[in-house]
């Protein structure tokens, strides 16, 4: 049965409400051990994903940029399950596919760095790494579309009418 079984542990968020009162991150650094200089450093968590069939392989250590959009679409892919990835904000991780993670605030992060939208800078992952602005702009027009695609997803109640057209209750 073990074979047969996958658990997935993933945290939802960072722990709301630690420095609630303060407004600062005080708390959450002393946890963390780092200071919260932005968002991606305050989400930092992990994805646990176990499969009794996997027991004798090494693991598999995901070093790129992720976010819990990934989980579903990477799911899939594991489950051979059929789907368009293009309706699928998040990538699978084990795909070629650049690794992306943003915030409703425009700000993103790549592997060939991050990007705070409040700024208007960009940071390189590595110190002295030459990346284009044409890279940059590609990037804040990618994740500007992920954020509108997402948001008219909800509004138009998207999936509903999928599973309609599908007759799925």
């Amino acid at each position: 049965m073990a074979d047969d079984t996958v658990i997935v542990i993933s945290a939802d968020h960072f722990p709301y409400g630690l420095d609630q009162d303060s407004g600062s991150m005080a708390n959450l650094e002393e946890l963390y051990g780092v200071p919260i200089e932005n968002d991606f450093v305050r989400d930092h968590n992990r994805l646990i994903i176990w499969s009794g069939c996997l027991e004798k392989e090494d693991p598999i250590v995901v070093g790129t940029p992720t976010s819990s959009i990934d989980i579903l679409p990477t799911l899939c892919n594991l489950f051979a399950v059929d789907f368009d990835s293009r309706l699928l904000p998040g990538r699978d991780v084990f795909s070629d596919a650049e690794p992306l993670v943003f915030t409703l605030g425009y700000d993103w992060k790549t592997d060939k760095g991050t990007y705070l939208a409040a700024k208007g800078t960009f940071i390189p992952a590595q110190d002295g790494e030459e990346v284009s602005q044409e890279y940059i702009d590609n990037m804040k027009a990618i994740v500007k579309n992920k954020i509108t695609y997402s948001k008219s997803v909800l509004r138009q109640d998207y999936f509903r009418h999928v599973f309609e057209s599908l007759n799925i209750p």
